[in-house]
C-alpha cells in the first residue's frame, strides 16, 4: 500500500523528481517518468497488492488524486463504498479553497493533491487565517527565508514565511538529507547543545551530499550550504519554527495548543497570525531539546520549564507548559533575543524614547543611581535596560543576576562584567540556585553596579531593598503596569516598609501604546522618589503604614509623545541631590546635559547604531572621574 501511495504522490504533485540510486543522485522530469509510473508501477502495484481495486486503474488516467483517495480510504475503512469516497472528494474539493489542514508533520500544504493527501491522513480540518488575507503590507527576506505580511479581515495581520529559493530540486534534496540525518544519529549528539548538534548535522549532511552526487560536484557551494542547513533543522523537526526563529523582526512566538496556529509579535506590525501548526512529533522534539538544554524535567510532576537556547542563528528564552497544568496540552512562549542588541540611538530613532529622556537616564546612571525598569510582560523592559547598561564605564565591576541570560556581553569593550545564572521560580527545588540568596550575597562581592533581572516574589523584593539599604547600587526589571501599583504591591503584598521605598531613585515605566498590548513599545513615564523634603508637583501614594511621594519627570501623551513634566530637570529630587553632592551649578549641569543630548541626537539622526561608536562618543563626553 505504501509503495502505491508513494508512486501516486510523486505522480500527482511533483513536477520533477530527484532520487537516489546506485550510490548517486539522479533527476528526471515529470514528462519522462509520468507515463512510466502510470503504465507500469501504479497498475502493477494495484494488480499485485489490491486486485479488488482494479477499477482505480481507469480512474487514474482521469485523476490520479482520486485514485489515491480511493486507495487511502480503503486502507482506513475497509468497507468504504464508492459513494463514501465520492462524498469525501466533494467535501474536500468544497473546503480546500477556504481552509488549510493540519498534518502530522506540521507542514502546511499548498496544492490540491497535497490537500487531499493530508486531510485523509488526519481527517481534522483546522482554522487557517490565510483564507482571510487581503492586500500585501510588507515583504522582506532574511537569510534562507522570506516573509510577507498581509492585511486581513480578522483584525490582525497575517504573516507568511517561506524559503527564499522555491526550488523543487532544493526541496527534494533537503527532504532526502533530513531523512538520512534522522536515521543516522551519532552518539556524541546525545551530549551536545543545540548549536553543536546543528553543526554536527550540517557537516554530516554535507558529507552525505558530496558522496552521493555523480562526480561529487553536482551543485554549487551555496546550494549545498542551503540544503545542508535546512536539512539539519528538518532532521531536528524545527523546520517550521526555523523561519520564525531566524526573522529578526519577530520578537515573540506563541503556541496555545497543538490544534491552533502559531502567532507572533512583530516589531513593525504588532501581533500577527500565521498558518503554521506544530504536530505532535515537532512539539515533542522541541520540548525534549529544551529539557536537554536546561537539564530539567518536564512532566506531570514538573509541568513548567523555562530555559534558553543559543545558536549562531538565534537566541531564545523558551517557556513551556504541559499537561496537566496546561489543559489543552503543550503550550509555548518563545522570547526572541536579538543577536545584535538595541542601542540608545536606535531606540531614539524608532521612537521608543526621546533624546532628552535618554540623556537624563544616562546622566543618572553615570552617578550610580538605583533605577527600576517597570512594565508588563513583553513591554521592552530588558531592551531598555540593556541599552542603558551598554554605556556603563569600563572600569566598573558590574554583576548581573538573571534566571535567563538576556543581557549583552560587554567584555569585548573592556568592561569588568560578571554574570550569575539562577534557577527560575517555576523550576525551584531544594538544590536550586535561588535569586534572593544570590542578591544578599552581593554584599561580599564588592560590585560597582548590579543588574537584577525580573524581581518577582516577595523574597526577591526583600532581598532587593536589603541590598540597596546596605549601599549596593542596582538596576532591575520588575513586572507592573504603573508605579503606583508597583509600590502598593511592594508594601501591602511583599511587606516592604514604606521608608525603604525611598532607597530607590528612579522608576521608568515602559509599555505598548494601544489597549490590546500589541502596538509599538514606548517609555510611558519616568518618576523619581522623593526623599525627605516635599517637592512641588510631587504625587502622593497613600499606604496603610504611611505614604510615598513620587515626582513625575517625563510623561507620555497621545499626540505629543514623551514630554518633560517639569520646567527644569535641575530641580528634580534626584538631579538636585546630584548637583548638591558634586557642587554643580545649574549652568554646569545644563552644559553637560546638552552635550550628552546633542551627541545622542546626532548618532540617532545619522543612523550610527553601533555600540562601539556609542561608547566612543560617551568616552569623549565624560565629566565625572570614571572613564568610559
Amino acid at each position: 500500500m505504501e509503495a502505491v501511495i508513494d508512486c501516486l504522490e510523486a505522480y500527482s504533485s511533483a513536477s520533477s523528481i530527484i532520487f537516489y540510486q546506485d550510490g548517486s543522485w539522479r533527476k528526471i522530469a515529470r514528462n519522462d517518468y509520468g507515463p512510466l509510473l502510470e503504465a507500469v508501477d501504479i497498475c502493477r502495484l494495484i494488480d499485485e497488492l489490491h486486485p479488488d481495486l482494479s477499477h482505480l486503474r481507469r480512474k487514474f488516467a482521469r485523476d490520479p488524486v482520486r485514485a489515491y483517495i480511493g486507495l487511502k480510504m480503503r486502507s482506513l475503512m475497509s468497507d468504504a463504498t464508492e459513494k463514501q469516497i465520492e462524498d469525501l472528494i466533494r467535501t474536500v474539493e468544497g473546503s480546500c479553497r477556504i481552509r488549510r489542514y493540519r498534518t502530522d508533520a506540521g507542514l502546511l500544504v499548498a496544492n490540491r493533491p497535497q490537500v487531499y493527501r493530508e486531510i485523509l491522513r488526519d481527517m481534522e480540518p483546522v482554522y487557517s487565517p490565510e483564507a482571510y488575507r487581503g492586500k500585501m503590507l510588507d515583504a522582506y527576506s532574511f537569510g534562507l527565508y522570506g516573509a510577507t505580511v498581509y492585511e486581513t479581515t480578522l483584525g490582525e495581520p497575517y504573516l507568511e514565511t517561506y524559503p527564499s529559493e522555491r526550488d523543487p530540486q532544493l526541496e527534494e534534496m533537503t527532504s532526502h538529507l533530513s531523512e538520512r540525518l534522522r536515521h543516522t544519529v551519532e552518539k556524541k549528539e546525545l551530549f551536545q547543545n543545540t548549536e553543536e548538534v546543528i553543526e554536527t548535522r550540517v557537516a554530516r549532511a554535507h558529507r552525505i551530499a558530496q558522496g552521493s552526487f555523480e562526480g561529487g560536484a553536482a551543485f554549487d557551494s551555496v546550494f549545498l550550504s542551503t540544503c545542508t542547513l535546512m536539512a539539519a533543522f528538518r532532521s531536528l523537526r524545527m523546520h517550521n519554527l526555523a523561519p520564525l526563529l531566524a526573522d529578526q523582526q519577530i520578537e515573540e512566538i506563541y503556541l496555545d495548543d497543538a490544534k491552533s496556529p502559531i502567532y507572533v509579535d512583530h516589531r513593525r506590525w504588532g501581533r500577527c497570525i500565521t498558518s503554521i501548526y506544530l504536530g505532535p512529533e515537532e512539539l515533542e522534539a522541541f520540548t525534549t531539546r529544551c529539557g536537554l538544554e536546561s537539564n530539567k524535567r518536564l512532566d506531570e510532576a514538573n509541568p513548567s520549564l523555562k530555559t534558553e537556547i543559543i545558536t549562531k542563528a538565534f537566541h531564545i528564552r523558551a517557556s513551556i507548559d504541559v499537561a496537566p497544568l496546561s489543559i489543552e496540552g503543550t503550550t509555548l512562549s518563545l522570547r526572541k533575543l536579538r543577536k545584535r542588541f538595541f542601542t540608545l540611538p536606535e531606540l531614539i530613532a524608532n521612537g521608543t524614547i526621546t533624546c532628552q529622556a535618554a540623556a537624563y537616564l544616562i546622566y543618572c546612571l553615570k552617578r550610580r543611581r538605583n533605577i527600576g525598569v517597570v512594565g508588563e510582560p513583553g513591554s521592552g523592559k530588558t531592551t531598555l535596560a540593556n541599552s542603558l547598561l551598554a554605556t556603563i564605564p569600563k572600569n566598573w565591576r558590574t554583576i548581573y543576576i538573571e534566571d535567563v541570560i538576556e543581557t549583552q556581553d560587554l567584555r569585548p569593550f573592556g568592561v569588568h562584567q560578571l554574570k550569575f545564572r539562577v534557577d527560575p521560580v517555576e523550576s525551584l527545588t531544594k538544590t536550586s540556585r535561588i535569586k534572593s540568596r544570590e542578591i544578599v550575597k552581593l554584599l561580599h562581592r564588592t560590585p560597582t553596579y548590579v543588574f537584577l533581572g525580573e524581581i518577582q516574589t516577595s523574597e526577591h523584593s526583600k532581598a532587593l531593598f536589603h541590598s540597596m539599604s546596605a549601599g549596593i547600587k542596582v538596576m532591575f526589571t520588575v513586572h507592573a503596569d504603573s508605579v503606583h501599583q508597583l509600590i502598593k504591591r511592594w508594601v501591602i503584598q511583599h511587606g516592604i516598609n514604606p521608608a525603604s521605598i525611598t532607597s530607590l531613585d528612579i522608576l521608568v515605566v515602559v509599555g505598548r501604546v494601544d489597549l490590546a498590548g500589541t502596538g509599538p513599545r514606548k517609555v510611558m513615564c519616568v518618576y523619581e522618589l522623593c526623599k525627605g523634603s516635599q517637592h512641588i508637583g510631587s504625587e502622593r501614594i497613600e499606604l496603610p503604614d504611611g505614604l510615598v511621594r513620587i515626582y513625575p519627570v517625563y510623561s507620555w501623551r497621545r499626540g505629543a509623545g514623551l514630554e518633560p513634566s517639569t520646567a527644569s530637570l535641575y530641580e528634580t529630587p534626584c538631579v538636585s541631590a546630584i548637583g548638591h553632592f558634586e557642587q554643580l551649578s545649574p549652568e554646569q549641569f545644563e552644559s553637560e546635559f546638552s552635550s550628552l543630548q546633542g551627541t545622542l541626537e546626532r548618532l540617532a539622526a545619522q543612523g550610527e547604531f553601533d555600540l562601539s561608536t556609542l561608547r566612543s562618543a560617551m568616552k569623549r563626553l565624560r565629566r565625572v572621574e570614571t572613564c568610559f
